[in-house]
């Protein structure tokens, strides 16, 4: 697969994961709630990263095609339509949301402006430009009975944010700073909030409280590309690449910051799947499994990505996320403690498929 970001969507009681493939087709995996299938191409010609929504019965996927127009293909519950095109004349991903009863799709065009297509339930609105001036790809977010999308201005790196109450656009606003990436919104209880990448490198943070917004405040870090947000049960979590190619996370749990924690991954035990809370964040990790000298997806024959370190710095087994463009994020496993190494290779060439588990949140993320 690209290194383009993945869309995760759920839907029903599945959960899909959709991505450009190195043909540059649309590729899913789907969790059914036991197990992921495998990799099946939806076809296609695309550009960038995909967009997925989760619109009544129906699955609908977005991409911009490799003639700039934007093109969707829909599951409705029992078969794929097709790929059809929506027009359009874009240079970004598009970023589709669900809204009341509507279905929204912004992307910005190769004007540099935000353009926005809306499904009313029976026809396709057209493309019609909000104006702005766009750095990367949107951000729209469905809060309360508005929706707003938040961009970073071509022109002042400031966060920029657009609102539709039901009847008529705000007009653009800004929310100030001067950022180095693209701005992640994410509606949390009551709040709404907007996390950046900053030209410092550390992420920073403004939340809506639904009559002023909190000004940006920083929440550390050392942040390479876009950060991903997801709410989970009363918990905000909030996950960015480091510069080592870890992935980094800090947790809001309503009162106040965790602080910066690396994905750590420290005991060994039977076989186990990752569930539906971690798969935005961490791009559909998958099965973690692992052979005698390497780590590797299980279930996709993909090997030979990363050795085993062992290192003399403690017992911990540390994992994290690495690109790779022979595979969709493949994970680097380094053993912290030789013993430990040496346990898993006697145990793999015995035919034992060894996983891993998150320290103390076994029951969260796993079954």
């Amino acid at each position: 697969m690209t290194l383009d970001n993945p869309a995760a969507v759920s839907y029903g009681s599945e959960m899909d994961v959709f991505v450009r493939g190195m043909d540059n087709a649309i590729w899913k995996k789907t969790w059914n709630g036991s197990v992921w299938s495998g990799w099946d191409s939806l076809g296609g010609n695309m550009l960038g990263s995909p967009s997925a929504v989760s619109y009544g019965s129906e699955l609908d996927v977005f991409a911009r095609g490799n003639n700039n127009a934007i093109w969707k293909d829909t599951w409705n519950g029992a078969s794929w339509s097709g790929w059809n095109s929506l027009g359009g004349a874009m240079s970004g991903s598009p970023a589709a949301v669900k809204y009341s009863s509507e279905m929204d799709v912004f992307v910005k065009g190769s004007d540099g402006c935000l353009w926005k297509d809306t499904w009313n339930g029976s026809s396709w609105s057209g493309f019609s430009s909000l104006g702005g001036t766009l750095a990367g790809d949107p951000s729209p977010v469905a809060f309360g009975s508005e929706l707003d999308v938040f961009i970073r201005s071509s022109v002042d790196a400031y966060v920029w944010k657009i609102a539709w109450n039901g009847s008529s656009w705000s007009g653009w606003n800004a929310l100030g700073g001067t950022y180095a990436g693209n701005p992640v919104g994410l509606a949390f209880g009551s709040e709404m909030d907007v996390y950046v990448r900053g030209n410092d490198g550390a992420l920073w943070k403004d939340t809506w409280n639904g009559s002023s917004w909190s000004g940006f405040n920083s929440l550390g870090g050392v942040v390479v590309g876009d950060p991903a947000a997801i709410q989970y049960n009363s918990e905000m979590d909030v996950y960015v690449w480091g510069t080592t190619g870890a992935i980094w996370k800090q947790t809001w749990n309503g009162s106040s910051w965790s602080g910066w924690n690396p994905f750590v991954l420290s005991s060994l035990s039977s076989c186990a799947r990752l569930l539906a809370p971690l798969l935005p964040a961490f791009q559909e990790i998958g099965l973690i499994g692992i052979d005698e000298a390497c780590s590797r997806l299980a279930g996709t024959g993909i090997r030979n990505i990363s050795t085993i370190k062992p290192l003399p710095n403690g017992s911990w087994c540390h994992a994290h996320v690495i690109r790779n463009l022979n595979a969709f994020h493949p994970l680097l496993l380094e053993c912290h403690n030789p013993r430990i190494a040496q346990r898993v290779a006697k145990k793999e060439r015995a035919g034992v498929k060894m996983c891993l588990l998150t320290k103390g949140r076994k029951q969260s993320f796993f079954q």
